[in-house]
């Protein structure tokens, strides 16, 4: 009768000592779950943030591009209406 009790509170213990183990385990898992989940939005975030800005710069050199040609003609136009004033007067 007494082994059956010691028995019994040896088995007792040995179970609330794996579930309290379990159940570390499964809370450690979800924290690294979540700090997995956290990291992926934030490279997701990362991503969409360098697509944004890549796409402004392109628009950018873009804008620059059209400058730079405009500027140019308009430098053009004015040296062959220099060139016509020189002639005309």
């Amino acid at each position: 009768m007494v082994k059956d009790y010691l028995m019994i509170n040896i088995l007792l213990e040995t179970l609330n000592w794996l579930t309290n183990d379990i159940v570390t385990c499964v809370s450690c898992q979800a924290l690294d779950t979540t700090d997995r989940d956290r990291a992926v939005q934030e490279l997701d975030r990362e991503r969409e943030t360098r697509r944004r800005v890549e796409m402004e710069g392109a628009q950018l050199r873009l804008q620059f591009q059209l400058a730079t040609q405009e500027n140019n003609t308009l430098r053009a136009e004015i040296e062959r209406l220099k060139q016509q004033l020189r002639q005309s007067g």
